[in-house]
């Protein structure tokens, strides 16, 4: 099941569309606080996370990135983590090739009963962009999944399987083939 948070709401000028905002932005923290960074969580980190998401055309996130700190790294890393893997966001219909990015805060507020963290972190620390891409599943042709990993650990990753094919290929592996 695939959970569908709106992580931005546009408040509207008419009084019927500003009560329905405000049931629809009460649903969306209590999903919020269900999908709380556990590790986050757990160090008693809270604070708002600015991020930008860039999103295909069915309106899934390919990529995010933090634009504005916590204060914790931690807890800003998974909150793009958070977005990519649980986030889904409606398209502009019309509207280009339909691909777009969009622009949000999110307030992570720690539950009652949570010490908050009295850490002191550098408030301009950014985290790496996280990365979607769709890769296929081990053993079928026509399956793929979605996977997300920042830039750093997509070039790891990069680097394990050229290690694995040059070990599989032995001596005759070819440097740039």
């Amino acid at each position: 099941m695939r959970v569908v948070a709106v992580l931005a709401l546009t408040l509207a000028t008419t009084m019927p569309a500003m009560a329905e905002t405000a049931r629809t932005d009460i649903g969306n923290a209590a999903v919020l606080q269900k999908l709380y960074p556990p590790r986050a969580l757990a160090a008693g980190e809270q604070g708002v996370v600015g991020f930008e998401v860039a999103l295909d055309k069915a309106g899934h996130p390919t990529s995010c990135q933090v634009v504005k700190s916590s204060g914790f790294p931690r807890l800003d890393a998974e909150t793009c983590t958070v977005i990519t893997q649980h986030a889904a966001f409606g398209t502009n219909a019309g509207v280009g090739s339909g691909s777009s990015t969009h622009r949000g805060e999110i307030a992570w507020t720690l539950p009652a009963g949570v010490a908050a963290s009295t850490k002191t972190v550098a408030m301009n620390a950014v985290t790496d962009k996280i990365v979607c891409r769709r890769v296929p599943v081990t053993g079928s042709n026509a399956r793929y999944e979605r996977v997300c990993m920042s830039r750093a650990q997509w070039q790891e990753s990069r680097e394990d399987n050229k290690a694995n094919y040059e070990e599989l290929q032995g001596k005759g592996f070819k440097q740039g083939m």
